[in-house]
């Protein structure tokens, strides 16, 4: 490699938040390039983040004339939904982009904090009540929080279908007139019937754990919402005669 590698560093501390007059402090510092083989490592800090901020990072690279060199093979803390702190790493493996680096070039770390949507803990609470992890995917922007609601949906369908299902065993046991056969429908009957109680407090327990991780992160960022939560939520266990079983219950008044 001939030439001589300048690194510089801009940082955006540009803040598109729901408050806009809470501007980031955030700034890039401590920078450094060092070569290995085929890649350079750009090393750097991103300092004076707040507590949930993420940002967008991504370098901008120009030869000894200013053009810009496109470059695509990056790995390590550059994209989308960075943190902050120290020690961050970039990699750019310059040979599969097909760049021969024989000049001088100037690197540009560069930084914009994303836009945060940030909703309250009352409308998280609501969103969840819906589908379990909902709210706190919104909160947190992680998908990941997704599959609590599939998992909280599931085990809520299983319930019905062996509630159902135990329904219909208990009329073939309720018909029959064979002692072995009856005998046969009622552990069935029996068997579909504890299947269908076990899958409802499972899904009762996913809903529930739901809330109560959401308020113990969330519960106490916002004393007003917290005390109007604890006025308009109430959780309690029921009796269903419907479904001949015990019930979950949780009421939101709105």
């Amino acid at each position: 490699m001939k030439g001589l590698l300048t690194l510089l560093c801009l940082s955006f501390g540009l803040a598109i938040l729901s408050d806009l007059s809470a501007q980031t402090m955030a700034k890039i510092q401590n920078t450094n390039i060092s070569l290995d083989n085929d890649r350079i490592i750009i090393t750097y800090d991103l300092i004076g983040t707040k507590t949930g901020e993420k940002f967008e990072v991504w370098l901008r690279i120009t030869d000894a004339d200013g053009v810009l060199i496109q470059g695509r093979n990056f790995s390590g803390d550059i994209g989308k939904n960075i943190d902050g702190g120290e020690g961050l790493v970039i990699y750019w493996d310059f040979e599969k982009d097909q760049i021969t680096i024989s000049d001088e070039i100037s690197i540009q770390v560069m930084e914009e904090v994303l836009t945060k949507q940030d909703i309250s803990y009352i409308k998280a609470l609501a969103l969840s009540t819906v589908l379990p992890g909902w709210g706190l995917a919104r909160k947190e922007d992680k998908k990941l929080y997704s599959l609590t609601g599939i998992a909280g949906y599931g085990s809520l369908a299983l319930s019905f279908v062996y509630l159902y299902n135990s329904k219909d065993i208990y009329k073939d046991y309720s018909n029959s007139d064979l002692i072995a056969e009856r005998d046969s429908y009622y552990n069935d009957y029996i068997s579909h019937k504890n299947m269908a109680e076990i899958f409802g407090w499972s899904a009762a327990a996913i809903w529930l754990a739901d809330i109560v991780w959401m308020t113990v992160k969330y519960g106490h960022s916002d004393n007003n919402d917290h005390a109007a939560a604890s006025r308009r939520i109430s959780l309690g266990c029921t009796y269903s005669l419907l479904s001949e079983a015990p019930a979950f219950s949780m009421k939101i008044r709105f």
